[in-house]
């Protein structure tokens, strides 16, 4: 598997062919030196932070579409509040360390 950070680098924050600079050229801009220039380095890094931030949200999501709706029922009957909710059950339910009983 390719680490995130080269592959932000390559693919996305190359000087001369890399994606966002190609496209702030579409629009007339001349793109900066992402790797080399210092005012440019700590948002060339938050961006490839959020290039892999994708992935991860698609996962968070899929175990949350996967928790039991009617054990969220059974706790606000219990009067748990939302809170509760999250702690009691959404939590161990993603965590994968919660067993069918």
């Amino acid at each position: 598997m390719t680490p995130t950070m080269a592959v932000g680098i390559l693919f996305l924050l190359n000087t001369q062919d890399g994606l966002i600079n190609r496209g702030l050229a579409l629009v007339g801009i001349d793109g900066p030196s992402w790797t080399t220039d210092p005012d440019w380095v700590m948002p060339g890094i938050v961006l490839m932070g959020l290039w892999s931030l994708g992935s991860t949200v698609i996962i968070y999501l899929a175990a949350l579409q996967n928790v039991p709706r009617d054990l969220y029922e059974a706790a606000s009957i219990d009067g748990a509040g939302g809170w509760a909710r999250f702690r009691h059950v959404t939590l161990p339910m993603i965590s994968g360390r919660c067993s069918s009983r």
